[in-house]
């Protein structure tokens, strides 16, 4: 016994292969499109590199020159710019204790 799908509002059965085939498809594109909204890391990265870039193209060139020099001298002679590193860090505790003590005799 069988039965024909000539009635009006049914299916055949590869009518329903290729329904279920587009379904797949589309759930498919929706689920790609949900994890890359849920790569919050992913696109804060992207983010940040179109930033870098947007930065770099607004800087002028002997500028950008004069920084890639000072980062390559600082990998080059790491214990100089430490100990420089240091030297500014205590000068700016030294000026904020000053500061908050005259701040208190004030009162």
């Amino acid at each position: 016994m069988s039965r024909t799908h000539d009635t009006p509002g049914t299916k055949g059965p590869e009518e329903l292969r290729r329904d279920i085939a587009h379904s797949r498809g589309e759930l498919a594109d929706t689920v790609g499109e949900l994890a890359e909204r849920a790569d919050v890391k992913g696109r804060a990265r992207e983010k940040a590199v179109q930033v870098a870039h947007r930065v770099q193209d607004g800087t002028p060139r002997p500028v950008r020159q004069a920084t890639s020099t000072v980062v390559r001298a600082g990998r080059d002679h790491r214990r100089p710019v430490l100990a420089a590193a240091a030297a500014a860090g205590a000068a700016a505790a030294v000026v904020v204790v000053r500061h908050r003590v005259r701040a208190g005799r004030r009162r």
